[in-house]
C-alpha cells in the first residue's frame, strides 16, 4: 500500500447472493434493519491493509441489510494468512502470521445467511473517491477514470497491490462435543481452534513450567531453611509487669521504649520503664518461629545460641553448653504443633543472647545441624525436602521472596543482609530476602531466576542487583527481569506511586501507562548496560493484565521496542459471579465442573488474545517475543472471594483437595501450551490449607504432603515428563488392538489381526506353503536415534506346511538387505544376522541344544533387542542370549524397523520401541508397624470402611480389618516401589479376635488380581486349619492345608501368631511362629509376583502388626554359595 488513500485492503469475504441483472432497476439499498429479511447487502469481510491511519491493520466487517459494523486492529505486517469459517449460524474469522498459530479474531451470529453463500476474495481501495459513486456502481464496476465521474475535481487515488498466494476451501467437521453449542457465545477459542485451526498436529513446542515461592513468614508452610529461625517473625516486644508478672503483647503504652536491636536484628539489651499507668514494666522479646498453618515437622530440633541471659524455648527437653562455650537446647516438637515461640526474658548487655539457630530434625537420616551460612559456602542453607520438591521447575519467580507488593526499598543499602537474624518481615520496612539467597537457590536447583525490581528502586540499587546476578548466577541460567508486580492493580503501592509520578512537572501530560513504561525502560536499560556482551542471559519482561489485553498493548506501545517478552497470568479460578449461585446443595464436583467448563476456557481465550499481541510485535520488531505467564493456576479460593461467607465453603475446601484437580491442571497446562505459552509460572509452591478471602494457593499445602495426594503438583510433574517424552524422547508402543497400527505390510494379504479366545488381538503373518518372506515395516514420525531398544512378544505356530520362525528386523534397506534378530524354532536357535537374499550371514547364533534347552512352538517369548551404535544385544525373557557387533561403518539406525517371518505362521504382540526403556524400579523392602501415620504401607481396597488403626493394649498400634456381623470379605493391599522380585517373603503378626458374630480367620494374600482372584496363606481359626489356596469368589480351592486337630494342637483366637510366606516362582512355603507348616506349588500358572499382595479377612475381626515384605534372592544366593563351599 504505497500511498495514503483510506480503506485500501484485501482479504476474504462471505456474502448472501443477490440477483442483480440490471443494477439500475434491480438493485435497491437495504433497509439497514435486522428485520428477518434479506433486502440489501449481507456479508462478512476480513481483510488486511490500511484503514484511516496509514498503519497495517485487519479490518473486520459485518453487514446486515447494508448496515455495516467494522473495526480495525493494528497488525504491523503486510503478509498474513486469513481464514473465515461458517458453521451453522456462526461466522468465525481467524488469522495467523506465517509459520505461527491461528488466532480467533471475531465471531458473528448470522442466522440470516442462507445455506448457499458466495465466498471468495475481496479487494478495495480509495474509499474517499469510491464513496462519491452510487453504491451499485462502485460495488460492481472497476473505477478506472474512463466512465462517468460525479466529482471530477477529486482525483482517483488507488494505492493497493495485493497478491494472493493461495485460496483453499474445506468443509469443517464439527466435533461431537460441540454439537448444539452456540459457537459464538459458548465455545472457547481453543475449542474452535481444535477443528478450525490445524491443532490436530499436536503441540508445536514445549512449554516450560516455573513456580512462584510463597513469602517468608512464620505461618508459611515451606520448610525453606535448615535453620528454622531464619524464617521466624522479627522480635515482638512483650511488656511484663514487674509486680504482677502479667504481660502485654506489643508496645501498647506510649512510654514503652523500642527494642534495642543491632544492625542484624539481635538484641543488645532489655529495658525497664514506668508506664503511663504508674506500673513498672520490663521488656521481653519473643520470636514466633511457627504459627498457624506452618505445619513444621515433628521431631528433635537443636537450638544453639551465643551470649548469656534467660531464654525460653517452647518444647525444650534439655540444654547444655558446647565446647566453644555457646549454648544448645534439645527441642522435641510433637505432632500437629501450630505455634512455637522463643522468648528472651533476660540478656546480658555485655554479652547479649544472639546468633540463635534452630536446626530442623534430621531428614532421611541426614543431620541438618550446621554452621551459620555465608554467601559462597559449599554447604546449602536450604532444607533438602524444599530443594527436592522444587526440582521439576524450570524457573523460580522470587516476587514474594522480594516482598515486591509492599517493598520500601529505594537504595542498595536498604536491602536485607545474609547476616540478619531472620529473612521474615512483619511490620516496618519491607525489603525482602537477602538477594544472595536468590542466587544460591537458583544455582543449587539449576533453575532460571525471575526477579522483580522494586518500583521505587534507585539506579544504584538496580545496578548493584544486576551486577550481583551477573557475577554470581550460573551463566547457563536465564534471568527474567520484571519491573514491580501488577502495576495495574490498585491494591498494591506501585499503583499510587505511578499516580504520584504522573503529577510531577517533568511527567506533565503523560498517561498512567506511559509513566509506567518510562520506569520499566529505565530499569531495563541499566540491566542491558550491566550485561553488555551477555545480553542473552537476561529476558526483559513486560507484564499485562489477564482480563484486559489493552493493558499489555498500552505498555508495549510505549516501550520503544525495549523488551524481550510479554507476560500475563493464566488463572482459572472461581469468581464471585459463580459463587453467588452456590448454596448448601453445591458439591465439590459442581465447582470443579465450573472450572473445567467455564474458567479454563475463559483463561485460554485470554492467553490467545495476548499471544496475538506478541505475534504482532514479532513481526514489527523482527525477533521472537515469547508469551509467559508470571502467575498461573486453577484456584478455588482467589483474592476477594465470597467463599468464606457462603454455604458452599465446605464444598470449596473439598474441591480444592479433590483428585479431580489433577484433571483441572492437565486441562489448563495443555490448553496454555496449545495457544503458544512459552513459560507457565504456577502461583504458588506452598500455601495454607484453609480457605481465605485473600486467596488459597499452593501446589503443596504442607511441605511434606505426600505427592500421591498433592494432585496439582503431581499433574505438573506428569505433564513435564510426558512433554519431555513427546518432544525429546523416541518412544512408540503398539498392542494391535485397534484397526490401525504402526506397521505397513509389504504384502497386505500376508498380515492379519486375529482375535484370540481370550479377547487379545495379535499381529499375525502367514507365509506358510513356501510363500517366502513376509515383512511389515513400522512408520515413525521421528528419526531413529543412534541408540534404541525394541521389545516384542513372539509366538510361532507349528504346521506341516511351514517353518517355525520370527524376527525383529532393523536397518531395513529393501527386501534383500536388512538386519534381523530372532529365532529359527525348528533349529532351536536364536540368531542375529544380515539378510542379503538368504539367511546365511549370521553374525551370531546360540543353539539351545548345546545347553539342554528347547525353543517351543506355541509358546510366547519376549524378545528385547538393544542397539547401541553398531553393538547389538538380544535378550529373551530378560535373559541375555546374544551380544555381538556389526563391523565396519554400518549405521544400524539408518534403515527401517519391522517384523518378519519366513515360510511360517507367526504372531506378534506388545511391540514397543524407545531410545531408552525406563529402568525397572528397584524393589524397596516394606516394614510397617502402623505407628506413624496418616499414610501406611497397606491401603484398604474399596475405601476405608471396615479398616482402622487400633491400640488394644495401649502399648502399640495395630491394623484391624473388621467384617464381623458376617459382612464378608475385606482386603488391604501393600504399596511399594519397584516390581516384586521372583523370590520374596511376606511376614505379619496376626490376631483373630473372638466373638459370637464372626468367624475367626486372617490371611496373607498374594498375586492379587481383583476381589475374586487372588492367592492366600493363612488360617481358618474355627476350623483349626492352616491353608494355602486360590480364592476365586470362594475359599474352596485349597492347594494345601493342615488340620492341627490331627496333631493335638489348637489355633486359638485372641492369640498372636507370626505368619511368614516364602514365594519363589510358583513355589510357596508357609511358616507359623518360625516352623514351616505347609508347602505347595501353583502348577501351570504365571509367576506369583505379578499381582498385588496384602492382607484379608472374611466375616472376621482380625488385627495385624509388623507387616513386612523383603526379597529372598540374596538369601537364596547365599545359601547356594554356602552349599558349594561346603
Amino acid at each position: 500500500v504505497p500511498n495514503d488513500a483510506q480503506y485500501s485492503l484485501a482479504g476474504l469475504m462471505v456474502r448472501t447472493p443477490r440477483v442483480i441483472n440490471d443494477p439500475a432497476t434491480d438493485w435497491q439499498p437495504g433497509s439497514m434493519l435486522d428485520d428477518g429479511t434479506n433486502n440489501g447487502e449481507n456479508y462478512v469481510f476480513l481483510s488486511l491493509g490500511h484503514g484511516t491511519d496509514g498503519l497495517f491493520s485487519l479490518e473486520s466487517k459485518t453487514t446486515r441489510n447494508s448496515n455495516s459494523q467494522l473495526d480495525l486492529t493494528p497488525i504491523h505486517t503486510g503478509n498474513i494468512e486469513l481464514r473465515i469459517a461458517r458453521v451453522g449460524d456462526a461466522v468465525i474469522s481467524m488469522y495467523r502470521y506465517p509459520g505461527q498459530q491461528w488466532t480467533v479474531h471475531r465471531r458473528f451470529e448470522r442466522d440470516d445467511m442462507p445455506d448457499t453463500l458466495q465466498l471468495g476474495l475481496v479487494t478495495y481501495s480509495d474509499w474517499t473517491k469510491a464513496n462519491d459513486f452510487e453504491p451499485y456502481v462502485h460495488n460492481s464496476t472497476v473505477l478506472d477514470g474512463t466512465g462517468p465521474n460525479p466529482t471530477p475535481g477529486e482525483p482517483f487515488n488507488p494505492d493497493i497491490v495485493a497478491g494472493y498466494e493461495y485460496a483453499h476451501f474445506e468443509r469443517p467437521v464439527l466435533p461431537a462435543e460441540l454439537e448444539g453449542v452456540n459457537l459464538v457465545t459458548e465455545a472457547s477459542n481453543l475449542q474452535l481452534l481444535s477443528f478450525l485451526g490445524d491443532l490436530d498436529e499436536g503441540p508445536q513446542k514445549p512449554m516450560n513450567v516455573g513456580v512462584n515461592l510463597e513469602g517468608i513468614f512464620d505461618w508459611s508452610s515451606a520448610w525453606i531453611f535448615k535453620d528454622a529461625f531464619k524464617k521466624s517473625r522479627p522480635w515482638t516486644q512483650i511488656a511484663r509487669n514487674v509486680d504482677t508478672g502479667g504481660t502485654i503483647w506489643g508496645p501498647q503504652d506510649p512510654n514503652t521504649p523500642p527494642l534495642d536491636l543491632n544492625e542484624n536484628g539481635w538484641l543488645n539489651s532489655l529495658q525497664t520503664w514506668v508506664g503511663t499507668d504508674g506500673n513498672t514494666y520490663r521488656q521481653e522479646a519473643t520470636a514466633v518461629v511457627f504459627a498457624g498453618e506452618a505445619q513444621p515437622p515433628s521431631g528433635i530440633y537443636r537450638a544453639e545460641w551465643e551470649g548469656e541471659g534467660d531464654i525460653l524455648i517452647w518444647y525444650e527437653v534439655s540444654r547444655g553448653v558446647n565446647p566453644d562455650g555457646s549454648h544448645y537446647a534439645i527441642v522435641q516438637l510433637p505432632e500437629d504443633v501450630e505455634n512455637m515461640f522463643i522468648t528472651i526474658r533476660e540478656t546480658d548487655p555485655t554479652d547479649p543472647i544472639r546468633n540463635i539457630r534452630l536446626w530442623m530434625p534430621d531428614h532421611n537420616g541426614e543431620t541438618l545441624v550446621g554452621e551459620e551460612w555465608a554467601f559462597g559456602d559449599t554447604e546449602s542453607p536450604f532444607h533438602p525436602l524444599f530443594l527436592d520438591r522444587l526440582q521439576p521447575f524450570d524457573t523460580i519467580r522470587y516476587m514474594d521472596w522480594m516482598h515486591t507488593n509492599a517493598t520500601t526499598i529505594v537504595d542498595w543499602d536498604d536491602r536485607a543482609r545474609v547476616e540478619q537474624s531472620t529473612m521474615s518481615e512483619f511490620e516496618g520496612d519491607a525489603v525482602g530476602i537477602a538477594p544472595e539467597y536468590i542466587v544460591e537457590l537458583s544455582n543449587e536447583l539449576g533453575a532460571n531466576a525471575w526477579v522483580n525490581m522494586p518500583h521505587m528502586a534507585s539506579d544504584d540499587y538496580v545496578q548493584h542487583f544486576a551486577e550481583l546476578m551477573r557475577d554470581n548466577l550460573d551463566p547457563e541460567l536465564t534471568i527474567y527481569v520484571e519491573w514491580s508486580n501488577e502495576l495495574w492493580n490498585g491494591i498494591f503501592p506501585v499503583a499510587s506511586w505511578i499516580y504520584e509520578q504522573q503529577a510531577l512537572p517533568e511527567n506533565a501530560g503523560m498517561g498512567y501507562f506511559e509513566v509506567a513504561a518510562q520506569e520499566i525502560r529505565r530499569d531495563f536499560e541499566i540491566w542491558e548496560q550491566v550485561f553488555t556482551g551477555q545480553e542473552d542471559r537476561i529476558v526483559r519482561v513486560v507484564a499485562g493484565q489477564q482480563a484486559s489485553p489493552a493493558v499489555l498493548s498500552m505498555l508495549l506501545e510505549n516501550m520503544e521496542g525495549e523488551f524481550d517478552a510479554a507476560s500475563v497470568t493464566a488463572y482459572a479460578d472461581i469468581g464471585n459471579g459463580q459463587i453467588v449461585n452456590y448454596d448448601e446443595t453445591t458439591t465439590a464436583d459442581d465447582i470443579i465442573d465450573d472450572i473445567l467448563t467455564q474458567s479454563i476456557p475463559w483463561s485460554i481465550d485470554r492467553l490467545a488474545e495476548h499471544h496475538a499481541i506478541t505475534q504482532q510485535y514479532e513481526v514489527q520488531l523482527g525477533r521472537e517475543i515469547p508469551l509467559l505467564s508470571y502467575e498461573s493456576g486453577s484456584h478455588v479460593f482467589s483474592f476477594g472471594t465470597y467463599f468464606p461467607y457462603v454455604p458452599a465453603y465446605d464444598a470449596a475446601i473439598e474441591a480444592m483437595n479433590s483428585p479431580r484437580m489433577y484433571d483441572v491442571y492437565q486441562e489448563l497446562l495443555n490448553g496454555a501450551r496449545a495457544v503458544g505459552l512459552d513459560l507457565y509460572n504456577e502461583f504458588t509452591f506452598t500455601s495454607h490449607t484453609s480457605g481465605s478471602q485473600y486467596g488459597t494457593f499452593g501446589l503443596l499445602h504442607g511441605q511434606d504432603e505426600p505427592v500421591e495426594t498433592a494432585y496439582e503438583y503431581q499433574a505438573i510433574v506428569d505433564f513435564l515428563e510426558e512433554q519431555d517424552v513427546y518432544f525429546n524422547g523416541f518412544s512408540y508402543e503398539e498392542d494391535f488392538e485397534d484397526a490401525e497400527n504402526l506397521f505397513i505390510p509389504l504384502n497386505e494379504s500376508q498380515w492379519t489381526t486375529p482375535m484370540l479366545p481370550g479377547g487379545n488381538t495379535m499381529y499375525q503373518v502367514d507365509t506358510s506353503s513356501s510363500q517366502g518372506l513376509g515383512i511389515a515395516l513400522a512408520e515413525f514420525d521421528k528419526p531413529l536415534p543412534e541408540n534404541f531398544e525394541i521389545e516384542v512378544e513372539l509366538l510361532s505356530i507349528p504346521g506341516s506346511d511351514r517353518w517355525q520362525d520370527g524376527f525383529i528386523i532393523f536397518d531395513y534397506v529393501d527386501e534383500t538387505d536388512f538386519k534381523y534378530a530372532g529365532t529359527f524354532v525348528g533349529q532351536n536357535q536364536w540368531v542375529v544376522g544380515h539378510y542379503q537374499g538368504n539367511w546365511g550371514n549370521r553374525v551370531a547364533q546360540v543353539d539351545w541344544d548345546d545347553i539342554g534347552q528347547q525353543i517351543y512352538p506355541n509358546e510366547t517369548y519376549r524378545l528385547h533387542l538393544q542397539i547401541n551404535a553398531n553393538q547389538v544385544e538380544l535378550f529373551v525373557d530378560d535373559e541375555l542370549i546374544i551380544q555381538t557387533e556389526f563391523g565396519g561403518l554400518t549405521e544400524l539406525n539408518g534403515g527401517g524397523i519391522g517384523l518378519a517371518a519366513y515360510n511360517a505362521v507367526t504372531q506378534f504382540d506388545q511391540f514397543r520401541i524407545a531410545d531408552q526403556f525406563p529402568p525397572v524400579p528397584e524393589f524397596m523392602p516394606i516394614q510397617e508397624d502402623f505407628e506413624n501415620g496418616p499414610v501406611y504401607a497397606l491401603q484398604p481396597t474399596g475405601g476405608p470402611e471396615h479398616a482402622a488403626i487400633v491400640n488394644p493394649t495401649g502399648l502399640n498400634s495395630e491394623f484391624q480389618l473388621d467384617t464381623a456381623n458376617f459382612q464378608g470379605l475385606k482386603t488391604a493391599l501393600a504399596t511399594f516401589e519397584g516390581a516384586l522380585p521372583s523370590g520374596f517373603r511376606v511376614e505379619v503378626d496376626m490376631t483373630a479376635t473372638s466373638g459370637p458374630d464372626r468367624w475367626q480367620d486372617g490371611f496373607i494374600i498374594f498375586d492379587y488380581v481383583d476381589e475374586n482372584n487372588f492367592k492366600y496363606a493363612g488360617s481358618f481359626v474355627g476350623q483349626n486349619q492352616w491353608v494355602i489356596g486360590h480364592y476365586t469368589g470362594n475359599w474352596g480351592n485349597r492347594l494345601a492345608e493342615v488340620d492341627w486337630d490331627d496333631n493335638g494342637q489348637t489355633i486359638d483366637p485372641d492369640q498372636m501368631y507370626h505368619l511368614a510366606v516364602d514365594i519363589v516362582g510358583n513355589l510357596v512355603e508357609f511358616s507359623v511362629d518360625g516352623i514351616q507348616v505347609l508347602s505347595t506349588t501353583f502348577e501351570g500358572l504365571s509367576d506369583l509376583n505379578d499381582g498385588g499382595l496384602g492382607l484379608a479377612v472374611n466375616n472376621a475381626e482380625t488385627n495385624f502388626d509388623n507387616f513386612s515384605v523383603a526379597s529372598l534372592l540374596d538369601q537364596i544366593f547365599e545359601e547356594d554359595l554356602d552349599g558349594v563351599l561346603a
